[in-house]
């Protein structure tokens, strides 16, 4: 039977919903309803296994990142793939803004990418010393949590508009996420066994 290695639903109530198709990561992703109503199709297209997705806000369209060095943009009623984003390695995670105007892409290439949803163009990348693992976008698009890996893990939070580095929150041990608040104030960051919150961000 199918593992779920992640889920998202859209914002726009229609409840759909992403799974990987076999294993606990697949190059496959199906598009599916609610379990009653069963798939709708499978998203195939990457090259090897698919590691993060989200929706766009509407639920129209959905971007995955994959080991093959890229993240996907695609139409979640067709199945059509409307861009490919290209990294220097694998994709680790993907975060669409709430005004589904960009995604963020985080990479083992040691970067993080902010790209027009509606185009599929780069608009900023910002470099880090690590595998970016974590992405995060505040709830009013101005800024983006990055969590790089490594023993010696941080937290970085940047301006979407200048891409300028407004914190670094350093860790002693790895951290492994980090989520901004809806207010857009603060940011949680979890290690291995404990979670920090970090306000005034």
């Amino acid at each position: 039977s199918s593992d779920v290695c992640s889920s998202d639903l859209d914002q726009a109530g229609s409840a759909e919903c992403l799974e990987c198709s076999s294993g606990k990561y697949s190059s496959d992703v199906s598009a599916c309803t609610p379990p009653s109503r069963g798939r709708s199709h499978v998203l195939e297209g990457h090259d090897d296994d698919v590691r993060a997705f989200a929706f766009s806000p509407d639920g129209t369209r959905v971007v995955t990142g994959g080991q093959d060095d890229t993240a996907m943009v695609w139409d979640v009623a067709t199945g059509v793939v409307l861009f490919e984003l290209r990294h220097g390695n694998g994709v680790r995670a993907v975060a669409v803004s709430p005004d589904g105007a960009m995604v963020v892409t985080g990479s083992d290439d040691n970067t993080a990418k902010v790209w027009d949803l509606a185009t599929g163009e780069a608009r900023l990348t910002l470099d880090h010393d690590d595998d970016v693992t974590s992405v995060a976008i505040s709830p009013d698009g101005t800024r983006v949590a990055t969590v790089t890996g490594g023993e010696f893990s941080t937290a970085k939070v940047w301006d979407l508009a200048t891409a300028a580095e407004l914190h670094t929150l350093d860790h002693g041990d790895w951290v492994t996420l980090a989520v901004i608040s809806p207010d857009g104030t603060k940011v949680i960051r979890s290690e291995e066994h404990t979670s920090e919150l970090q306000s005034r961000i």
